[in-house]
């Protein structure tokens, strides 16, 4: 028996190929077709919040922020 691939009439499998496709494309208008995407949910009042990517943005901002020494002169007590 030869193995077969999946059709694309799989649901997972054309959910990955649109995960690709997305990911393929340029980081400027992906950003800026989320943020219409958003815009649109929220003028129709139907946005709700993902708390995973609040969790992935807040994570991948955390990483990246220097860390700041606070002066303990400019402190007030």
């Amino acid at each position: 028996m030869a193995m077969t691939q999946k059709s694309s009439a799989d649901p997972r499998l054309a959910h990955n190929e649109e995960q690709v496709a997305e990911l393929a494309r340029p980081g400027d208008q992906v950003r800026a077709d989320k943020v219409k995407k958003i815009k649109e949910q929220i003028a129709a009042d139907l946005f709700q919040v993902d708390s995973k990517e609040v969790a992935k943005s807040i994570a991948r901002r955390w990483r990246t922020t220097p860390t700041i020494p606070i002066d303990p002169y400019l402190v007030r007590s």
